[in-house]
């Protein structure tokens, strides 16, 4: 019977109070639908068969846990705002007659009716929405659709326990929030003001300190290896930084605005400053949560939409031609760097002969190529280590440069035309050693090796006058690093050419292009005739092929990756609208009495909402211009961890950042209108 009764008065509790109840319940359902559609995704057989399945499976077995996280402290969040909205109507059960005791078996009651509504209807939501993400996420990673539909046992039973366990928590933690409080300060908690708070100087510094040291690490990091690695001290110390800040920043701010008698002593300012000092501890916690959400939801989007919009760019540059193959000599001369080209010459017609395809489109010369560190107009030996300090420098020749790229370019022994990726060099002179040469233009149009284009620091090409001036580059670069102790500088043959069949039509196919690449590396290992049996005759060789069949994983990864950012935007972004949503109407009742007293007193209904309008506004652009100035700081270091995803286009990064800036504001000026009329509806109701 008591089960019964306690359940009766859970629905009626649900149902009276679902002004607060809605938007928790509509929470939780978007929350668990999201974690439903991720963790069904990484399942997914369709995903794990495609050309990046696994790493994509990783990707979103990764997002998952994200989401799961950000359930528990979003949900604990927000559950807060509904005990504080319901301690009187608890206290005044216990008056009644009910029992602690009994008041912990209604609240497990709402407990279980909300998580099997939430779980239920998250669930199929999930189910009706999981398939648009399916195809969604298939078509971003360049696959076809399968319209088969598929149900993740897995998922389900993994989403409804983790949920179950956090509503478990908060149940947990509500009951021990009952216990510990007597029946009237239950009863009389809505009625309860805050103390003043007083400005709290070692909070505000250590903020301070907390951001500064944040956007420091932002700003020093060089190393796009590194950059991964302390993103993540950075993204920590910005969080703490940024609550400390807004908690001490924002009483602060309305002490100055108090000390302003021309703007304290109206009346739309009067009542809503006074009203905010004595809330500024949860206001200003509120303020920062906005903040970091809307911090985290820039850096998704735009980071994410750089590397899926720049894809295209990114393969076309990383891979010149449909095949490339390179074969790099060490501690070598000239005459093995010709014999090397005209081995890997035969090598390769010998390949292509047994697969009955041709070439087409090639480009090919020898290089020298080594790793430097410019000191002015003098490049010295270097060795990379993710420092973008250090620059990849190739040297050709004038020949090679105009037989491959249509120039006439005539250059004297002591001249060099350059060209840099990441790098622009305007200086008169460049020196490598002791060999030093004016710089006579830049080299339009060169097509650099897919390698360099896909390393991670700089590179500069250099095109000399003629094979002698290389080999003399060379030979002092390796000079320099015999004694330095740096990696030594190599000589290379470098082939790139696309595929064609007999008929002349070009091979794109992924599958016969990873054959074509396969024959290849059979014919060199098959006791081939050439330089390659004679490795003793010099200190190393290193024999690569790279096929742009391989640019099938960029393009899944990278679509993965932006489909997980949406997918995590447009729940933070729920996720601030909830927050901000549920300040406001909580503040609203707190408020309504006050406003109530005000109207009675001669107060009119205008003023009662220019006043609204007025507390609102005065803090709630806040957490944007914040998370504005996050984003100008996170900008270098976001910029150096999509280096390490072969996206060097910081133009690109900066426009979408801007337009995925101006979106977010115009989402946070309509979200900041619904927020303030909620609020005026629940003050102004009589």
């Amino acid at each position: 019977m008591k089960g019964g009764l306690f359940a009766r008065l859970a629905l009626t509790n649900i149902r009276k109070n679902r002004k607060i109840y809605a938007p928790y319940i509509f929470a939780c359902v978007g929350t668990v639908m999201m974690f439903y559609i991720i963790a069904s995704l990484s399942y997914d057989p369709d995903v794990l068969n495609f050309y990046c399945g696994g790493s994509v499976s990783v990707i979103l077995k990764l997002g998952s846990i994200v989401i799961g996280l950000f359930a528990v402290i979003f949900l604990f969040y927000t559950s807060s705002f509904l005990m504080k909205r319901r301690k009187t109507e608890l206290g005044l059960y216990n008056v009644l007659g009910l029992g602690k005791r009994h008041i912990a078996g209604v609240l497990a009651w709402e407990t279980i009716i909300v998580w099997a509504e939430s779980t239920v209807l998250g669930l199929v939501s999930g189910l009706v929405f999981g398939k648009l993400a399916q195809v969604a996420l298939l078509r971003m990673m360049g696959g076809g659709i399968n319209y088969d539909f598929s149900i993740s046992l897995k998922a389900i039973i993994l989403t409804a326990a983790l949920f179950a366990g956090i509503f478990g928590v908060i149940y947990v933690k509500s009951v021990i929030e009952i216990y510990r409080v007597n029946t009237i300060d239950l009863l009389y908690s809505s009625k309860k003001g805050e103390k003043k708070p007083r400005a709290n100087y070692v909070l505000a510094v250590a903020g301070v300190a907390s951001l500064a040291a944040g956007y420091y690490i932002a700003l020093a990091v060089k190393n796009p290896l590194e950059a991964i690695t302390f993103f993540f001290f950075a993204v920590i110390l910005v969080i703490a930084g940024t609550y400390m800040c807004m908690i001490s920043g924002s009483v602060a701010l309305l002490s100055v605005l108090k000390k302003n008698n021309n703007y304290y002593y109206k009346t739309n300012h009067f009542i809503s400053t006074s009203s905010m000092m004595f809330r500024m501890k949860k206001h200003g916690a509120g303020l920062a949560s906005i903040c970091i959400l809307a911090t985290m939801v820039l850096v998704m989007i735009s980071s994410t939409a750089c590397l899926y919009i720049g894809a295209d760019k990114a393969i076309e540059t990383n891979f010149p031609r449909d095949l490339e193959v390179t074969c790099r000599t060490f501690g070598s001369d000239g005459d093995t760097l010709h014999a090397v080209s005209e081995d890997i010459d035969r090598l390769i017609a010998d390949a292509l002969k047994d697969e009955q395809v041709k070439p087409a489109g090639e480009i090919t010369y020898s290089l020298c190529d080594f790793y430097a560190k410019p000191e002015g107009t003098n490049f010295t030996c270097a060795a990379f280590n993710g420092n973008t300090d250090v620059t990849a420098v190739t040297v050709i020749t004038a020949d090679d440069y105009n037989r491959n790229f249509g120039k006439k370019a005539l250059l004297d022994t002591d001249q060099v035309l350059v060209y840099g990726k990441g790098i622009s060099y305007d200086k008169a002179v460049i020196s490598f050693g002791e060999k030093k040469f004016k710089v006579a233009g830049n080299a339009d149009d060169l097509v650099m090796c897919g390698e360099d284009a896909a390393n991670m620091s700089d590179c500069l090409y250099i095109v000399t006058a003629d094979e002698d001036v290389l080999l003399g580059i060379y030979h002092e670069m390796d000079k320099e690093a015999e004694i330095t102790g740096f990696p030594r500088p190599g000589l290379a043959a470098y082939r790139a050419f696309d595929v064609t069949s007999g008929s002349g039509e070009r091979i794109l196919e992924p599958d016969r292009l990873h054959e074509i690449q396969d024959r290849i590396f059979t014919v060199k290992s098959d006791d081939y005739e050439g330089t390659y049996g004679k490795d003793s005759e010099h200190m190393g060789l290193d024999f690569s092929v790279r096929s742009r069949a391989d640019s099938g994983d960029v393009y899944g990864l990278y679509g993965g990756l932006f489909f997980l950012g949406i997918l995590l935007s447009i729940l933070f972004m729920g996720a601030a609208v909830i927050i901000m949503y549920y300040k406001q109407v909580i503040e609203g009742y707190d408020d309504k009495d006050r406003f109530d007293i005000m109207q009675k007193v001669g107060m009119s209904r205008q003023e009662v909402k220019k006043t609204i309008n007025s507390q609102v506004l005065t803090v709630f652009f806040i957490p944007l211009l914040g998370a504005g100035v996050h984003m100008a700081f996170a900008f270098p270091i976001i910029a150096l961890m999509l280096r390490a995803f072969m996206i060097s286009n910081t133009s690109l990064l900066m426009v979408i950042t801007l337009i995925s800036f101006a979106a977010f504001a115009l989402f946070y000026v309509a979200s900041y209108l619904i927020t303030s009329r909620a609020y005026y509806k629940v003050v102004a109701d009589r």
